[in-house]
């Protein structure tokens, strides 16, 4: 198994004594179990924005685009900055 730093086994003692794991495997699964859950909605998101990119980017390849000018400028607008 890893060992943790000496730094990482006090912050994680110290969640157990405020109560929001049981033990330090407990904090260790709900750390790594979230970690999981992140990156699996990293991918997702990944998944559903990598063909809008791939269309912009050929959009770009076309000489569709705008310049960097009037996208910020609408950008700001619609911030209203």
């Amino acid at each position: 198994m890893t060992e943790l730093t000496k730094d990482m086994e006090n912050w994680l003692q110290q969640q157990v004594r405020a109560g929001r794991f049981e033990d330090i495997a407990d904090a260790v699964r709900n750390i790594v179990n979230h970690y999981q859950k992140t990156v699996i909605e990293a991918e997702k998101a990944a998944m559903w924005v990598k063909p809008l990119l791939d269309e912009a980017i050929k959009s770009l390849d076309e000489g569709k685009g705008k310049p960097a000018a009037t996208v910020h400028a609408r950008l700001r607008q619609g911030l209203d900055l």
